[in-house]
């Protein structure tokens, strides 16, 4: 079964066959069942690389994974995702370690359940036993034993690996908001990014409607950090508190290379029903990037958002391409006929 796929330990992009290389015919293998599994059960139709590769780390077959070095940055690659316009992006070998150490800490398992070559994954593995830092455990504690003013206490004066820990007990539902209030704005300025990250899921989850914590919020999504900034703007999209400074912040961030940072600020703005000049066309150079790059996940986001803004967006993207790019303009009107059908269907 011949491939012409970038994957080698040492990152040289090579042309092989499955039958010359098994620890790639056994990933491959496994990557397709994992896939298959997850389409046929109905739980999506398209799995971007990053989840599928956890996927695989999770349900217990990440061993052969970690033995190759995934390329997806040239011209050929192996989409295990089945796409055939744009490389997958999947883990990076730190991110796959951390997936093996978060997966056999979930099972209760010790770091002899980890794969040979991923010694590192045992110091992540040991963080996590120490620290009890994930949100993924969160369910197996008897919530009847809560008490959310000790997890008050720990947010604003523990260190940082048990704030983090104690605000994913925050929630909307108690009688000590004002004081949860006043920790969510403590950590949403404190000197560590991990904390203010997790200040920002706990505000959208715990839907603070506090000024101050709202204020802040809104600042961060004018932040350096590109991890910052996507969390705050999803998170002030989730609470329903757009406003025209988070609306301009993300419309810059339509110009990112970076995926996460695009799509936090076109799901932002997707969510209004109409945007000035100026934003426009900061939206329509990201839409131009995402038909360039063939980036079909963000081309049929753009289209269903344009729907949305404009009156008669066909004319709209004719008057963009029409004469520049045909081709821009047909792969345009296409997932505009997309989004027009799935409006209709929903």
């Amino acid at each position: 079964m011949p491939s012409e796929y970038n994957i080698d330990k040492r990152e040289i992009s090579v042309e092989t066959e499955f039958a010359d290389n098994p620890p790639l015919a056994t990933a491959a293998l496994l990557q397709s069942l994992v896939h298959d599994l997850m389409v046929t059960s109905g739980a999506t139709k398209e799995l971007p690389g990053e989840f599928l590769d956890a996927a695989v780390v999770l349900l217990g077959f990440g061993g052969p994974r970690a033995q190759v070095e995934l390329m997806s940055n040239s011209a050929t690659y192996w989409d295990s995702t089945r796409w055939d316009a744009t490389p997958a992006d999947f883990l990076d070998n730190e991110s796959l370690v951390f997936a093996h150490s978060l997966a056999t800490w979930c099972r209760s398992g010790s770091g002899d359940d980890l794969p040979a070559d991923l010694r590192a994954a045992k110091g992540t593995l040991k963080y996590l036993n120490k620290t009890n830092d994930s949100f993924f455990q969160q369910n197996l504690i008897d919530d009847e034993k809560l008490e959310i003013k000790n997890f008050l206490e720990l947010a604003a004066n523990g260190k940082e690996s048990s704030r983090i820990c104690a605000m994913q007990f925050f929630n909307p539902d108690h009688p000590h908001q004002e004081q949860q209030d006043a920790v969510l704005l403590e950590n949403l300025q404190h000197r560590s990014e991990h904390v203010i990250g997790h200040a920002v899921s706990a505000t959208a989850i715990s839907q603070s409607s506090d000024p101050k914590v709202l204020e802040t919020l809104k600042l961060l999504t004018d932040n350096h950090d590109d991890r910052l900034k996507a969390k705050a703007v999803q998170a002030v999209t989730h609470m329903g508190q757009l406003d025209e400074f988070v609306a301009d912040n993300a419309a810059k961030m339509l110009g990112s290379s970076t995926n996460y940072v695009t799509y936090a600020g076109l799901l932002a703005l997707s969510k209004m029903d109409s945007v000035s000049e100026d934003v426009l066309k900061l939206a329509d150079r990201g839409f131009e990037r995402a038909l360039h790059t063939c980036n079909y996940q963000f081309i049929q986001l753009f289209a269903g958002t344009y729907k949305r803004w404009l009156d008669d967006p066909a004319s709209h993207l004719k008057k963009l391409w029409g004469e520049r790019s045909p081709e821009y303009l047909h792969m345009a009107t296409e997932a505009l006929a997309s989004a027009a059908a799935e409006s209709k269907s929903a």
